[in-house]
Parts: structure tokens; sequence; C-alpha cells
């Protein structure tokens, strides 16, 4: 009778070391999902302000439009920042 006792404890704790790995393996699935989503908004931003190096001077309306997006841009980068080092 303790036998079967053990081996079903055994069991059990197999059943949840495997459960707790394939938590850990979606957590980094999604760590490195968030990761790919930073690179992408940096070079995203860095390619962005590179065009504007060159262009000529816009209008008010193009300005803020550009800018606006500059920001949410940013703001995007430090949340996905913020959410890989957590």
């Amino acid at each position: 009778m303790a036998e079967a006792e053990l081996h079903k404890e055994r069991l059990q704790a197999l059943s949840e070391k495997r459960k707790r790995q394939a938590e850990i393996e979606d957590k980094r699935r999604q760590l490195e999902d968030l990761i790919l989503q930073l690179q992408h908004l940096k070079s995203k931003a860095m390619r962005e302000r590179w065009l504007l190096q060159g262009t000529p001077v816009a209008t008010k309306e193009e300005e803020e439009a550009r800018r606006r997006q500059t920001e949410e841009d940013e703001l995007k980068v430090k949340k996905l920042e913020d959410n890989i080092h957590r």
C-alpha cells in the first residue's frame, strides 16, 4: 500500500514539474516576442529619424503628426523595455 502511495506522489510530482516547465517555456517565448517587437520599434524609430534628416521643411500639421508618431513609438519602446525587464 505504501508503495502505491509513493508511486502516486512521484507521478503527481512529475506532472507538476512538467507543468512548471511548460509555463516557463511559454514565458520565455513571450519574452522573446517582446524583445523582437522592441528591436523592430527601435529600428523603425532610427529609420524614421534618418529619413527625416533629409526632408525639406514641412507644414506645421505634418511636423506635429511626425512628432506625435515619434512620441508614440518611443512610448511603445519604453513599455516593451519595462515588460522585458520585469
